[in-house]
């Protein structure tokens, strides 16, 4: 056993030379493989968009470790991508007291231009000429909801235009076309013997930003007096 031992002796320093050699090269090649991941991952997916730049980062963790070269240059570019993205748009309501409704409005989008002189409602300055219209009116001469609806689509197409889309429920009813180059959408909604619409026209140009604030708009235009179904 003694002979053995010196034997070996000698041979220890080396030995553990090349044991810390192979464990640096250990370390430099699963970086270099994290690294390679990463790369591949960036060919399919693009790191400027959040929901990639998330995936990334869980396909890294998984792959590489919670604490690799490869998840933390994910994660950077996580922060990146997220930093990049635009704020949502912030939202401003008007509440009308003398026919009881409310809507929301987009605030970068339209300016309001103060309540009418009789309180009927209110208009909303937009650019390149959009306009958002609220109003209430008392229901003088007996119609239905879908008299009055008809009656605002009609103004609002004119002699040149047309309605392309109609819809009713039990409580509201919407409309919308093109008159030229403008369109238009007009909902309206009956309570009390009281009409409340809003009616929104926009450049066709437009319709990329207006179609993402319109369901919205039209989800919290709401009557604030009881619903009465004719």
């Amino acid at each position: 056993m003694d002979q053995a031992a010196g034997f070996i002796l000698p041979f220890l320093p080396a030995v553990r030379r090349s044991a810390d050699a192979l464990r640096r090269q250990a370390a430099i090649s699963a970086a270099a493989a994290q690294m390679l991941l990463v790369e591949e991952l960036l060919a399919e997916h693009d790191p400027s968009a959040p929901a990639q730049a998330r995936l990334l980062t869980n396909l890294s963790e998984r792959l590489a470790g919670a604490d690799s070269p490869a998840v933390l240059l994910a994660r950077r570019l996580q922060s990146q991508a997220d930093a990049q993205q635009p704020s949502a748009p912030a939202w401003s309501t008007y509440t009308n007291v003398r026919f009881g409704f409310s809507i929301c409005y987009p605030q970068d989008i339209f300016t309001p231009e103060g309540e009418s002189a009789n309180s009927d409602g209110q208009r909303f300055k937009g650019p390149d000429g959009s306009i958002l219209i609220v109003y209430g009116a008392n229901d003088s001469m007996g119609d239905s909801l879908d008299d009055h609806l008809k009656q605002a689509a009609a103004r609002l197409a004119g002699k040149e235009g047309k309605v392309t889309y109609t819809a009713k429920k039990e409580t509201w009813a919407v409309a919308s076309g093109r008159n030229g180059e403008t369109v238009f959408y007009v909902k309206t909604t009956r309570a009390a013997s009281q009409f409340k619409s809003f009616e929104l026209t926009y450049k066709n140009s437009q319709t990329g930003i207006f179609s993402q604030v319109l369901p919205k708009i039209s989800a919290c235009f709401v009557s604030t007096a009881p619903v009465d179904v004719r």
